[in-house]
């Protein structure tokens, strides 16, 4: 495998992975998983791969300058490896310039508006170190737009990025790289890499180091896992435990929905029932783009089809004073112009800290409460009081990834939940209603519609 690497400005030979990403010559790669797989140098050496041609620019970003600036960081580490070499160093724009003309400038994207600095720059090659840092992929997309190269140029464009699964952005970072979305496909490659890839340190005193850390930070460093999450809000939450397979829901259990609202973003639509036994199921989702008449349209087919009748649909109280986005007219609410497509709305409690709780109230395991015929383990105490069906695909990849607020400490990451978690709102206002359960009528009385007129009594605010 010929790779190019001008001397003297990359000072060891690359290792295995170090040489595959180096290699790779199409627009995106990400490299890392485990820790000390080699990346940050990977990333560096990518960076001066072509400084000796007079045209080549790059730049290399961190979420802020003190990540850029911290001792060993990509900064410091270009600076041991050029220093006595004849590229110089240009400290007011965090630049290294070369006999050819080449630069290697560094940056840094610590607010949504920092992107702006750097609208004119043109750039063949762009790295993001520890890209897990960022919350979204503003920036990251953003900086396509300063990607491009002279006509007739060899050089080719790339965007190279590198990261633990660790962090505030893990969840989109796995979904473009690791594991897509349903129906969409990853971008580039990613090539994985732990402290084995890495002949440079001692490897066994490094894992010793390693196993001291908690049960779910071995799995993210030592194993490189992306289904482990730091700070999950939600670590009660099972999949082997919680998630079942679609069950038809019996005539006698209380059913009501939730929603999140979105335009742009999705909005999420949740339809649960409540058995006698106390047990709740989520058995239906609704997840989509789309104007207030196509969700309505949706959640009516689903209610006729699949989910019943509700006796209670709940939202986020803002919704009764945001501008609609329908065909009424101007001055509509969100609220009103559900109503006008046949969907009534009731205002949810909107309390992070309540929802979080109640939802963890009921992932807990209830010593007490004996697991539901329709579960694996029918019969057996300890049954927790929630359950989701299958197919709630999205609120169940949402349960996984959703990180704890880093300031607060006791709500799901409101940036997050705004950007990434719209399941999670509306699954808060779903539980945050107490809900009530039937006592259970197998007579033939107990069909009777008369059973659910007294519903919208029995549900009163949660907290």
């Amino acid at each position: 495998m010929k790779v190019r690497l001008p001397s003297p400005y990359i000072p060891h030979k690359p290792q295995p992975k170090q040489l595959a990403f180096l290699a790779y010559d199409g627009l995106e790669a990400f490299y890392g998983g485990a820790a000390a797989g080699g990346k940050s140098d990977a990333l560096l050496m990518a960076a001066l791969q072509y400084v000796d041609i007079p045209s080549y620019a790059g730049m290399i970003f961190r979420r802020t300058y003190a990540d850029l600036a911290l001792p060993g960081a990509l900064m410091d580490r270009a600076r041991a490896w050029l220093v006595n070499t004849d590229a110089k160093w240009e400290r007011e724009t965090h630049t290294w310039s070369f006999p050819s003309g080449a630069k290697l400038s560094f940056g840094y994207v610590q607010t949504p508006g920092d992107k702006w600095r750097y609208q004119s720059s043109e750039l063949q090659y762009i790295g993001w170190d520890e890209i897990t840092d960022f919350p979204d992929d503003d920036a990251y997309v953003f900086m396509f737009s300063r990607l491009r190269r002279l006509e007739g140029s060899d050089i080719p464009l790339r965007v190279r990025s590198a990261s633990n699964p660790v962090g505030i952005g893990a969840a989109w970072v796995k979904e473009r790289f690791v594991e897509p979305a349903e129906g969409e496909k990853t971008k580039g490659i990613f090539i994985p890499a732990n402290f084995h890839d890495n002949e440079y340190i001692d490897q066994e005193a490094y894992y010793d180091s390693l196993k001291e850390l908690p049960e779910s930070t071995q799995k993210r460093l030592i194993d490189g896992s992306w289904d482990e999450v730091e700070d999950s809000a939600f670590p009660e939450f099972n999949v082997n435990v919680h998630v079942i397979d679609p069950i038809a829901i019996p005539y006698d259990w209380r059913r009501w929905e939730g929603m999140d609202f979105g335009v742009s973003n999705p909005t999420a639509w949740y339809s649960a029932a409540l058995s006698p036994d106390g047990h709740t199921v989520i058995h239906g989702e609704y997840y989509s783009e789309g104007l207030i008449s196509k969700h309505a349209s949706a959640i009516l087919t689903y209610r006729e089809n699949a989910w019943g009748q509700p006796q209670l649909a709940l939202c986020d109280p803002s919704i009764k004073s945001r501008t609609g986005f329908g065909t009424s007219g101007v001055g509509d609410t969100v609220h009103s112009e559900f109503s006008k497509n046949g969907i009534y709305l009731i205002p949810a409690n909107n309390d992070r800290r309540v929802g979080r709780v109640r939802i963890s109230e009921l992932l807990r395991s209830n010593p007490s409460l004996a697991y539901p015929p329709y579960h694996r383990a029918s019969g057996t105490l300890g049954s927790p009081g929630l359950f989701i069906t299958s197919n709630c695909k999205n609120l169940i990849k949402q349960l996984t990834i959703a990180p704890l607020d880093a300031i607060e400490g006791e709500t799901v990451d409101p940036f997050w939940e705004t950007k990434y978690g719209h399941g999670i709102a509306a699954m808060r206002y779903l539980l945050t209603a107490r809900v009530y359960p039937n006592k259970r009528d197998n007579s033939p009385q107990g069909r009777s519609v008369r059973q659910w007129k007294a519903w919208p009594q029995q549900a009163e605010p949660y907290g």
